[in-house]
């Protein structure tokens, strides 16, 4: 699969500006050495990833192009250059594989060398792969490696525009207006078939996988890479079981704030959609019946925003017992 430009969480000096589309700031080409051959950079880049890479990346026809060592020493792997073969082994555990220079050859296991679509090559005396590499010979996701931002929530608005659609997600009481091309991967997560961006509907819970770099409007507006279009049983979620220690009307329900743990807090987003239910009767309850003190069982989902404490969304939650039952 080839991986676009706009695929990848950039670190660009360039000022983001957004209308029905995003560009940045333009960049100049820059001519580097390759096989003693100059080459011109389609889109030189500063990556700036999970794992704590940082290096000049690009793109060469589609295929988005990452430094071999610095890639793997961060992942954990070690390497070894050979420069009879001009090929470059790496290992980590019992995993082991090697790559040769200028052949799109790769193997992992005792399977039989496969083509990814693009050569490992010497930049500037430092071996590049296509990211590809990382996801299908270690198994390490892209969204693993890159920055990346996630979001879960449910469409408010949706818009065609001369580019493609905006799709406004809310989330507890934010929202992100994300920009949909057709670079934008949209899939069912539980077949991982692709889903039409006019299949979306108001209301559809989706998992957004976006750029980092936003806009300043409000609400935000920013580049979706992936979309889930999440079934109701599809959530991504888990479960806290903590006590009650604040309860904060907002315009768009209520905030309530849940100890667990020795010293963990999470602020969870309620309103019309979360189910609550008393545990010992299995009768459905109100905001109005969880009071301080209360113990409560969350199911709510993963995606939380990196304030302290967290916040998010919650699913459902379930009334184990009153503070004046205890």
């Amino acid at each position: 699969m080839k991986y676009k430009k706009n695929y990848v969480a950039l670190a660009l000096a360039g000022v983001l500006t957004l209308g029905t589309g995003m560009t940045s700031q333009a960049m100049t080409d820059q001519k580097i050495i390759c096989y003693n051959n100059e080459v011109t950079l389609e889109k030189p880049v500063l990556i700036n990833t999970n794992i704590g890479v940082e290096g000049l990346s690009y793109q060469k026809d589609g295929y988005l192009m990452l430094p071999l060592r610095l890639t793997c020493e961060r992942l954990g792997y070690d390497l070894k250059w050979n420069s009879k073969t001009r090929s470059v082994e790496v290992s980590k555990d019992n995993i082991w594989t090697s790559i040769s220079i200028g052949k799109d050859l790769y193997f992992k296991g005792k399977v039989a060398p496969f083509p990814l679509g693009m050569a490992p090559e010497i930049v500037n005396d430092s071996t590049y792969v296509p990211v590809e590499f990382f996801e299908e010979i270690f198994n390490q996701d892209a969204f693993d490696i890159f920055e990346r931002n996630k979001v879960d929530g449910n469409v408010s608005n949706i818009l065609e525009t001369k580019n493609g659609h905006m799709i406004t997600v809310k989330y507890g009481e934010n929202s992100i207006i994300f920009l949909v091309n057709k670079d934008t991967k949209i899939v069912d997560p539980s077949t991982e078939k692709e889903v039409n961006v006019e299949d979306i509907k108001e209301e559809d819970r989706l998992v957004v996988l976006h750029d980092s770099k936003m806009t300043r409007s409000l609400p935000p507006q920013t580049y979706a890479y992936r979309i889930n279009v999440m079934k109701t049983d599809q959530a991504e979620e888990t479960k806290v079981e903590g006590k009650v220690s604040e309860i904060k009307e907002t315009k768009n329900g209520h905030m309530i704030t849940v100890g667990y743990g020795e010293d963990e807090t999470i602020i969870f987003h309620i309103n019309e959609e979360t189910k609550i239910t008393n545990q010992s009767t299995g009768k459905k309850a109100s905001i109005k019946d969880i009071a301080k003190g209360d113990k409560l069982l969350v199911k709510h989902s993963n995606i939380m925003t990196a304030s302290i404490p967290p916040q998010t969304t919650a699913f459902e939650i379930e009334i184990c017992s009153s503070d004046n039952t205890k």
